[in-house]
Formats: C-alpha cells, structure tokens, sequence
C-alpha cells in the first residue's frame, strides 16, 4: 500500500506533463506523500519511515536506480538481518548512483533530491542506528530459526 502511495503521487501527471517539465512536480507530489506518511494528520503526526513510500516514489522517478537500491537492500538484510540498516545503506546507494551519474547525467534536483532522501530515512532511522551500535536492535529472520 505505502509503496503504491509513493509511486502513484509521482506518476499522477505522467501522461498529461512532459518528462522534463514536470520533474519538479513529480518531486513535490513525492515528498509530500513521504511527508503524509512520516507524519500523519489522523494518527497525531505519528508515522511511520517513509521508506516504503520513498521507494514508491524512486520506482517512479529512477526505476534503474531504484533497481539497483533494492538489490542493495536484499544484500544488506539477507547478510545483517536488520531491515533498517538495508534501508539505510539502499538509500545511500540510491544517491551515489544520481549523484555519479551511473545511468547517465542526471537533472541537478533529482540528485538533490536523492541526497535528501538519503538524509531523511537517516533521520527517520537514527533510534535504530543507536540500537544497532548496542546491539539491541532486532534483527528479522525470514525462515525462522530453530531453537
């Protein structure tokens, strides 16, 4: 669901804006359903990370990025087990390839954008970074272990 709300506020004018015109409109309609989700106005503006919606939204503005991001995630979880640390360390990945421009020359505020993201699930994470450097962060087992 959150995935579908990143990638549905990006794609919204898709068809009625031109690629180029309206990337700045892609980005507002992101951020702003990334922001819904960070701080809802129903539950108290008590959200949740944003990083499924985020990746909803990077599906839509850079599906190769994004492809690449996810892979990184699925590395990182399936060697650490900790969810967090894969979102984190995706969304680092996420920017470098913008700001590298490893799929070719990016648009300046894509990859500002990319480095704000970066920033805003760091932020969002920063309980589970201090819980990982403790060690009390739970890690998450997709076949359970035997005891």
């Amino acid at each position: 669901g959150f995935i579908a709300t990143g990638l549905s506020a990006v794609l919204f004018y898709f068809h009625l804006i031109d690629w180029q015109t309206c990337v700045t409109l892609k980005i507002l309609f992101g951020f702003l359903a990334i922001i819904g989700h960070l701080l809802p106005v129903f539950c108290d503006f008590k959200g949740g990370k944003g990083v499924a919606t985020t990746l909803g939204m990077v599906l839509a503005l850079h599906p190769q990025a994004a492809i690449v991001s996810i892979c990184v995630f699925l590395m990182v979880f399936a060697i650490s087990k900790y969810v967090s640390l894969g979102s984190m360390v995706a969304s680092i990945v996420f920017a470098l390839l913008l700001i590298f421009g490893v799929f070719g020359q990016e648009i300046p505020l894509l990859i500002y954008f990319g480095l704000f993201i970066t920033c805003l699930v760091i932020f969002t994470h920063r309980g589970n970074i201090v819980r990982i450097l403790q060690g009390t962060e739970n890690r998450m087992y997709l076949i359970p272990r035997k005891k």
